[in-house]
């Protein structure tokens, strides 16, 4: 609200006591066997990216936290961690009414809540919350609720210094640790040009023409010939692992600002946009960037944008940028 409350956004907050109470009738039917769980029984939905639990309700207490509301061992009722909920003939819709701000939707009963107090038109998701929102139509229809058209939203990427200088674009996509380091160290091999290649080559090529004049003097020499190459092979590839570990030694300071490019974009494999916020990233640039993508009104596309350089320009929406980006 910081950011666009001027904009005329309006922020709910589905912990207030009065929206939880109008959640009740969704709180109850998980409860009664008949919510998301048996909206899906039997679809392919049961074997999407999130998984469907019997019972869809969290529970939330001051001494438990937040727990998963689970069978009793006697399958007659429901409990959450050691706490028993209910009576096993409870008359649920009420029992959800009095107890609703217990109650915490999990993740696929979370669309239909919000859904019930929003009947949005349309909704703008995340890649993540997209693929599960595509469980949830049967589930919408079960409950007599509308499903809203679904936009995927907009990116927004700050690539820091450290990651500008190793080169860094969009296109090379978010790189987790292993896929990072070998990209440096292949950009950094390429700067001998094309010297490794060629000398691998030379390699391969001697190894061909000895299989070759080995087979004129004594088919016998085949397999000797044959046990050379693939120690060649061998020797040649322990020696460019040397040699890529030298390059890392030799280059301490430029290794350990690449680190910080490849932290500053993924972290502990997940990428920059589900870890960090944009507007907090970009800093100072953060309004101007706000007011060049709200001017953007033209088309529905989903973008990517990115920022290059905390002191420079904002780069507008990628080209290139879909919803799979």
């Amino acid at each position: 609200h910081r950011w666009y409350g001027a904009e005329g956004l309006l922020v709910l907050d589905p912990q207030d006591a009065q929206l939880k109470a109008l959640g009740a009738s969704l709180w109850a039917k998980e409860f009664e066997g008949d919510g998301v769980h048996a909206a899906l029984r039997g679809s392919v939905a049961m074997d999407g990216p999130a998984h469907v639990r019997e019972n869809n309700v969290f529970w939330i207490d001051e001494v438990q936290g937040r727990k998963g509301v689970i069978r009793t061992e006697e399958d007659e009722g429901w409990r959450a961690g050691d706490l028993t909920l209910g009576e096993a003939r409870e008359e649920w819709r009420s029992w959800a009414s009095a107890n609703a701000m217990s109650c915490s939707p999990g993740v696929l009963l979370r669309p239909l809540y919000q859904e019930m107090l929003l009947q949005s038109a349309a909704v703008i998701l995340g890649p993540g919350e997209w693929r599960y929102w595509q469980q949830l139509p049967q589930a919408f229809a079960h409950h007599g609720l509308t499903f809203p058209a679904l936009r995927l939203r907009d990116h927004g990427v700050v690539v820091s210094p450290e990651a500008h200088a190793c080169g860094w674009t969009l296109s090379e996509g978010w790189l987790h640790n292993e896929a990072w380091d070998r990209w440096v160290l292949d950009k950094w091999m390429s700067e001998w040009g094309e010297g490794a290649q060629s000398q691998e080559e030379a390699l391969v090529e001697w190894n061909r023409n000895l299989q070759a004049w080995a087979s004129e003097i004594s088919p016998e020499l085949k397999g000797p010939a044959g046990a050379l190459e693939a120690a060649t092979a061998k020797a040649w590839k322990q020696w460019m692992a040397k040699l890529r570990k030298h390059l890392k030694g030799s280059r301490a300071q430029a290794w350990a600002s690449a680190r910080r490019g490849c932290e500053s974009l993924v972290r502990a494999g997940v990428p920059q946009d589900r870890w960090a916020n944009w507007h907090v990233l970009a800093q100072g640039q953060a309004e101007a960037w706000k007011a060049q993508w709200l001017s953007k009104t033209d088309a529905l596309e989903t973008v990517v944008w990115v920022l290059e350089d905390l002191n420079g320009p904002i780069e507008g929406p990628e080209d290139n940028s879909s919803p799979s980006n």
